[in-house]
Order: structure tokens, then sequence, then C-alpha cells
């Protein structure tokens, strides 16, 4: 689902990605991903179970907050396309 900031051009500069470029969208996980911190990745239980509780309620903020920068992005794009 995820795809990599350069579809966007100039326009996905300073998105939010991974260490490999790729932008996260709705239904994607962390770890489908490569960063180079463990922000998504917290574990209460001590047992290796993922994310959880913060880990997962700041994933979701993350997906929804790139989800506007890249619709942003997109409508930049368009526009600029529009241009005669």
């Amino acid at each position: 689902m995820s795809f990599h900031k350069s579809n966007l051009g100039s326009f996905g500069e300073g998105l939010p990605c991974d260490l490999n470029g790729r932008v996260p969208e709705a239904g994607d996980e962390p770890t489908d991903f490569t960063w180079d911190h463990d922000e998504f990745k917290v574990d209460f239980d001590e047992h290796g179970n993922g994310y959880e509780g913060y880990a997962a309620e700041r994933w979701s903020t993350f997906v929804t907050e790139t989800a506007e920068l890249t619709r942003r992005a997109e409508d930049a794009l368009d526009e600029w396309r529009e241009q005669p």
C-alpha cells in the first residue's frame, strides 16, 4: 500500500518516510518499513509482542498526519501540472 516519495517528484520532499523513502498509508504496519528508530515498536510487556499502547496510538497519528501531508503534496503536483 505504501508508495515511494519520489512518485511525487519534488513535491514529495519533506514527506515523512522510512529510510528507503517509502511513505506509509492507511492499512500499513510499522513493521512493513525500515526505521532508524524504535518509536513505533515499544514493548511494554517485555515479551517481544511488537508495538502496543503508546506506539500503536503514535503509529495511527503518524499515518493520519502523513496522509494529510501526502494529499497536500498531490494537490500541489496537480496544480503544477495544470499550469499552461
